[in-house]
């Protein structure tokens, strides 16, 4: 094969290359097949066995992989050119496996024009990405340790029951592993439906009492993971049994003393955030998941800050924890439904960066 033919090939595949890196949105579609998965009886991470169907994944399974920086998921940093330019410059500098890395360029372009294909479908290409809305002021945390009161971020392609999932950790231990709660996800049940259910019998009568006077609130979707299990996140850390989680924001309560609070005016019922069910991680999965970029780890930011234009004073990171709650729209159960995805993506467009506005203005898949 003459050299003019393999740079033709390589002219289009750094074309290709370079259209992923200048929207991040259309990178964020790139998925790499999981190399391990969780052994929850072991707890510790395994190796998944070999799951890529055809050639062309196969040969660009790695490659993908680099331009996720290690992970499944995409991560901002790595440019799609430099991976591509480091991978594939040996046949140009006369490499004995010139065929083998020929055959390889030739599945990464049809890997990358096939998710440029996706991304016209979705519409990528026309959505300028917008800073527009309100901030919460939250900031990128260093990885490496975990504390009650950060949040997770959900990756745009995370799917099942976390989909477009704002959590924010209620419990970190290193032998026993982490929980988590979302706040972004309202139910069409009300506390009300909670005193009615099958397990509201196993409730002692302090708690059944307790609840009645919050009978009409909203109730919201933790996660997947034990629905009889009920968080109640409020401001009010004078309340017996509230363990404080971040500035203004509280976790269970003492539910007589909440409602004898609220008969004296001295609290509202809108105060207390009912959440039902929750997010578990075992010993070092979260990590797991944070390395292959299913979740971005984020905190709340400094006191006092101001959006980029100075006018307009950023929402609190516990503003972000009950996140307009009346406005929420129902949803069907394991979907996200346009609120939802809305708070999702204000909370993405309050992060610096261009890459950051573009992973928000990706439509729900």
């Amino acid at each position: 094969m003459s050299a003019r033919v393999v740079r033709s090939f390589y002219r289009i595949l750094f074309r290709t290359a370079k259209q992923h890196d200048k929207n991040p949105g259309i990178k964020a579609l790139l998925i790499a097949t999981p190399g391990r998965f969780y052994d929850h009886r072991t707890k510790s991470w395994k190796p998944s066995e070999d799951k890529v169907a055809t050639k062309e994944q196969r040969f660009m399974e790695p490659y993908v992989r680099k331009m996720n920086g290690g992970g499944t998921f995409y991560l901002p940093e790595v440019k799609a050119v430099h991976v591509i330019r480091e991978a594939f410059r040996s046949p140009l500098d006369g490499n004995t496996n010139k065929d083998l890395l020929f055959d390889a360029a030739t599945s990464a372009i049809k890997v990358l024009e096939r998710n440029l294909a996706k991304a016209r479908e979705l519409g990528i290409f026309d959505n300028v990405p917008s800073s527009a809305g309100q901030k919460y002021n939250i900031k990128v945390a260093k990885e490496g340790s975990f504390e009650r009161g950060q949040f997770l971020l959900a990756h745009p392609l995370l799917s099942f029951s976390l989909n477009r999932g704002i959590l924010i950790i209620l419990k970190h231990e290193e032998a026993d592993g982490t929980l988590g709660v979302m706040v972004n996800r309202k139910t069409k049940l009300k506390v009300s439906d909670l005193m009615k259910s099958s397990s509201a019998g196993s409730r002692s009568q302090n708690v059944k009492r307790g609840l009645r006077e919050f009978a009409d609130c909203p109730v919201y979707k933790g996660g997947g993971m034990s629905s009889n299990f009920i968080s109640i996140l409020h401001p009010h850390g004078d309340l017996e049994g509230s363990c404080k989680i971040l500035d203004g924001v509280y976790w269970q309560c003492d539910l007589d003393a909440a409602s004898e609070k609220v008969r004296r005016g001295e609290a509202k019922t809108s105060d207390f955030k009912f959440i039902m069910g929750f997010a578990g991680w075992g010993p070092r999965q979260l990590q797991g998941e944070l390395e292959n970029h299913g979740w971005l780890l984020a905190e709340a930011g400094d006191a006092g800050k101001v959006a980029s234009n100075g006018d307009e004073e950023m929402l609190s990171a516990s503003d972000l924890v009950y996140c307009d709650a009346e406005l929420l729209e129902d949803f069907e159960p394991e979907t996200c439904d346009e609120s939802a995805n809305k708070v999702w993506a204000q909370v993405w467009r309050s992060l610096p960066g261009n890459e950051n506005a573009s992973i928000a203005s990706l439509p729900v898949l």
